[in-house]
């Protein structure tokens, strides 16, 4: 069944990516050309509230109002969790890249990283969707939008 539930999955994900286009402030997370998705757990969008004219909270809200469960990134950056934060041992006993003399990131260390991860919007992952689903979850993002 999981061949055709990624399919599925993956259809529905791209439907609604390339109908992004069309919604002022949404669009997709670009990938590496080639690359094809291979998990299903989350399905963040940017956000860019000066070309939506509207605050994420508030733009979420509205979609909440409408059906649509919707979500501010829930993620901190990577960057500031303490395994990356205090620099880690990738290879054991001293020979990873980061072990020696390794400082650790900083929270401000990767401003442009801090943030993008605020301008993100989860949309819901569907584990089986039907037909239709993507132009139902598109409408709306559009009426929300308006």
């Amino acid at each position: 069944k999981l061949p055709e539930l990624n399919r599925r999955r993956r259809v529905y994900v791209e439907e609604v990516e390339d109908g992004l286009a069309k919604i002022p402030g949404l669009s997709p997370i670009p990938s590496v050309p080639g690359a094809q998705r291979g998990g299903f757990y989350g399905f963040p969008v940017h956000y860019d509230a000066a070309k939506a004219g509207i605050p994420l909270d508030r733009f979420i809200q509205s979609l909440r109002d409408r059906g649509l469960t919707a979500n501010a990134n829930p993620y901190p950056p990577l960057h500031t969790l303490p395994y990356f934060a205090r620099g880690f041992d990738l290879f054991t006993r001293g020979r990873g890249p980061l072990a020696e003399g390794w400082k650790g990131y900083q929270p401000d260390d990767l401003p442009v990283t801090a943030r993008m991860v605020k301008e993100l919007l989860f949309l819901p992952v569907l584990s089986d969707p039907v037909e239709g689903a993507a132009q139902a979850v598109l409408n709306i993002l559009r009426e929300a939008a308006q």
